[in-house]
């Protein structure tokens, strides 16, 4: 499956998994775009709901999703 990598990259591409595509600076994520849209800037705690949206998003990020039909199918024989 890797023929150019070593038994070294193998595991650690396995430990830390893929790469996540680089934030680019000015380009924002249209969820958390949306969901800062809804914050209005006229409440006294519009800076800790930013600062929750954003918590959110990354928490949402951080958690593996598992899908049985795609990633379970060989473990099943």
């Amino acid at each position: 499956m890797f023929p150019d990598a070593n038994q070294k990259q193998i595991l650690a591409f396995v430990r830390t998994g893929k790469a996540k595509k680089a934030a680019i600076p000015g380009e924002g994520d249209g969820r958390e775009q949306t969901m800062l849209d809804k914050i209005i800037d006229l409440d006294p705690f519009k800076d800790i709901d930013k600062l929750n949206v954003k918590q959110l998003l990354k928490d949402e990020d951080e958690v593996e999703k598992f899908d049985f039909e795609k990633d379970g199918a060989n473990l099943v024989e």
